[in-house]
């Protein structure tokens, strides 16, 4: 399917996240490894103390190998009160409740189709139309709507069937909030 998606001009980028803990590296090297030259990486260093150790990132064989041959764009983000973070340790971008990578990031993807994450599998509490649309409309600050595509951050295959629907609706509702509000401020403005 990639070379099927990728002769029609689509980019992809693949976004991971690094902690002074050497298993968030062996994650990013391994989706590297199956990945290989198929995206553009970007990688967030995630300080998750005042003097983050990144030392394994930074000195491992493996990791230099990996920006070697990659050349990844490094966004180094300062710490964070540890409540911030999602207890599961996902390893991505989720633009809820719990923000794992800094919103501006986004800025580096203005010209690309973005699938946003608007709605977290890490968690079986449904999230609110209401708060898709303000993830939607948060991320809009960086990217046009026109190239955010909202979805899951992650597969929902492992959820339960009545909580995967009920957070897929409140996706679709969160989604036909924010159509409606630009079509309202489009109509403001036409009237003016």
């Amino acid at each position: 399917m990639f070379e099927d998606v990728a002769a029609t001009g689509v980019t992809f980028t693949a976004i991971g996240i690094v902690t002074p803990d050497p298993a968030s590296v062996e994650s990013i090297l391994s989706w590297a490894a199956r990945l290989q030259d198929r995206v553009n990486y970007v990688v967030v260093e995630n300080a998750t103390t005042h003097q983050a150790d990144f030392s394994y990132w930074r000195e491992s064989e493996q990791a230099q190998q990996f920006r070697t041959v990659f050349q990844p764009v490094v966004l180094a983000m300062e710490f964070r009160l540890p409540e911030l973070e999602n207890p599961s340790r996902q390893h991505g971008v989720t633009l809820g409740r719990f923000e794992l990578v800094p919103l501006d990031l986004l800025r580096l993807l203005q010209d690309k189709e973005v699938l946003l994450g608007a709605i977290d599998v890490a968690s079986d509490r449904v999230e609110t139309p209401e708060e898709v649309a303000e993830t939607i409309e948060r991320a809009s600050r960086f990217v046009p709507l026109e190239r955010l595509y909202p979805c899951t951050n992650c597969g929902m295959a492992p959820m339960d069937r009545s909580v995967a629907i009920s957070k897929l609706v409140a996706l679709s509702a969160g989604a036909a909030i924010v159509r409606r509000r630009v079509l309202a401020r489009e109509d403001n403005q036409s009237m003016r």
